[in-house]
């Protein structure tokens, strides 16, 4: 019997992608609460039905209209590319900067097998050879040797449309999330970028 509800419980674990002590938390919650089965099938009908993957900045668009690439609000010559969706929340939460994003799904992992070719990195070109207006492409790839070396790469392809291109500065710690960061450590990285 114990052995059928933690290979449950570790399910859970692979499926929400969480730690093996916090997939016990969330079984006690689940078990525990009675609302929790409503709320989830709720909250589950409205994720689906209503947010889906932009097809060309790869963020989350509601009802078939992204939140950033159909804004007219925001500048969409200057683009913020980012490794993970989590990514876009920390720095669209932190900075009143007004740009767009462009979310890779990931980074270069050579260990792994994983180069451009295998991220978003083709639909970003698309966006830089369509528009002709693009002023600055703002590389925020975590500073990790990964995360380094997709950025490194991207500045050397895109060198041949002459557009501005930054990196973070340097004061935010080597090997670190973009997610953990604090908001003054975040603002400044941006604000000194170069």
């Amino acid at each position: 019997m114990l052995e059928k509800l933690n290979k449950n419980i570790l399910l859970l674990k692979s499926f929400l992608t969480i730690s093996k002590n916090n997939s016990y938390r969330v079984a006690e919650i689940i078990i525990n609460n009675e609302n929790f089965y409503n709320d989830v099938d709720i909250l589950l009908k409205n994720l689906r039905n209503n947010y889906s993957i932009c097809k060309k900045c790869f963020f989350f668009e509601y009802k078939n209209e992204c939140l950033f690439c159909e804004n007219e609000e925001i500048n969409q010559n200057k683009i913020c590319v980012v490794e993970e969706i989590k990514d876009v929340f920390a720095i669209h939460n932190n900075l009143k900067d007004n740009f767009t994003f462009h979310v890779l799904g990931g980074a270069i992992d050579l260990k792994k097998k994983i180069n451009l070719e295998k991220l978003n990195f083709l639909p970003l070109i698309e966006r830089i050879e369509k528009n002709k207006n693009i002023d600055e492409i703002i590389l925020a790839t975590s500073l990790t040797l990964n995360g380094e070396l997709t950025a490194n790469y991207i500045i050397d392809y895109i060198k041949k449309y002459k557009i501005k291109c930054t990196k973070l500065a340097k004061g935010v710690p080597m090997g670190s999330s973009l997610e953990y960061l604090d908001d003054i450590t975040l603002k400044n990285a941006f604000k000194n970028r170069g």
